[in-house]
């Protein structure tokens, strides 16, 4: 850390950037947001960005002067000089209030950042940064400014970039993440299976009953229609894998969501295939097929013919499916541990 002084003149001089320099940056990002932010995309999400080790440092094609901060994460990979990055940061920014609950922002990021956390291997990679007295990794720092890893060799950037993805949930998606806490909290469901199938059932306009969805979710971090059960059981145990390499090395940061699990390409393998065979009947088949430009869908491939389509259940259905599967789940995992 360098200190107030000659010293620290000396280092100015030679525009290299100091953790000081990167403390005020973030500090006068996060006093941007008087008001939280509402829910939105693009340039209504947090603010994420590198910092370079030298001011004026040319990160991206487009950056004008010090300016190293974006709204969107897919920019991550934009940088041309991966070697000239000091640090790889995000702000944490709960969702406006009318949107969802403070009680609810806290409890996600609680969630996130705590022991039950699938990233939870990810924030312990790193020593601790102190910064005139302020550790910047702490659970304080974290959710009173942001996010920073500062030990680029040491962190996947894949597992970064899944995990500020994650941080952005409460503004960018609050009625996902109040649907999550319902299950958790009215219905007892783990934090960790919660969010795996918050996105998988939707409520049908139709039928006014939940099918499957017909897509993966876009700026989500779990890829939940294209996944086979081990994807479930990664996420719920904190074991990613399909590691790219790290921001110091390389500016490429993809695959992101699949660190949980590869896709599967054989239908009767994807998981959503799995519980349509295992909870059908005849009395809860026969529903409308979504249309293939249904709102719902996004990423995947949709074959309209498949009858998983027409499957249809109540919410108390639903909600019990989710318990059995979760039983399931966490034997299975326990079982792996021995």
């Amino acid at each position: 850390m360098v200190k107030s002084g000659s010293k620290e003149k000396e280092v100015k001089k030679t525009g290299e950037t100091t953790y000081e320099d990167l403390l005020d940056h973030l500090k006068k990002e996060r006093s941007r947001f008087t008001v939280n932010m509402s829910s939105g995309t693009g340039g209504q999400n947090a603010r994420y960005g590198f910092f370079p080790k030298k001011f004026n440092q040319e990160l991206i094609p487009y950056q004008k002067e010090n300016e190293v901060t974006w709204a969107c994460h897919s920019r991550l990979g934009s940088c041309k000089s991966p070697n000239q990055v000091k640090s790889v940061w995000s702000l944490w920014v709960p969702a406006h209030e009318e949107m969802l609950s403070k009680e609810i922002c806290d409890q996600y990021f609680s969630w996130i950042t705590g022991e039950k956390s699938p990233w939870r291997s990810l924030l312990s990679m790193q020593t601790p940064l102190v910064v005139n007295g302020e550790n910047l990794n702490s659970p304080e720092f974290m959710k009173n400014i942001g996010f920073v890893f500062h030990e680029l060799d040491k962190v996947p950037s894949n597992f970064v970039v899944n995990f500020l993805i994650a941080t952005r949930m409460c503004h960018e998606w609050p009625k996902y993440i109040r649907d999550w806490a319902t299950l958790v909290n009215t219905h007892g469901l783990d934090e960790r299976i919660a969010f795996l199938f918050t996105s998988m059932f939707i409520l049908d306009a139709e039928d006014k009953k939940y099918r499957l969805a017909t897509g993966d979710k876009y700026d989500w971090p779990v890829d939940i229609m294209t996944c086979s059960r081990d994807y479930f059981e990664n996420f719920y145990s904190g074991t990613p894998g399909r590691f790219h390499g790290n921001f110091s090395k390389s500016s490429c940061y993809t695959p992101v969501n699949s660190i949980w699990g590869v896709g599967s390409k054989a239908k009767k393998d994807l998981y959503n295939v799995q519980l349509y065979e295992k909870y059908k009947s005849d009395s809860n088949i026969g529903g409308v097929v979504p249309n293939e430009n249904d709102n719902d869908r996004s990423w995947g491939t949709f074959y309209q013919t498949d009858k998983k389509w027409e499957w249809r259940v109540t919410y108390e259905e639903m909600i019990d499916i989710f318990k059995k599967e979760q039983e399931e789940i966490i034997m299975s995992c326990k079982s792996e541990l021995g």
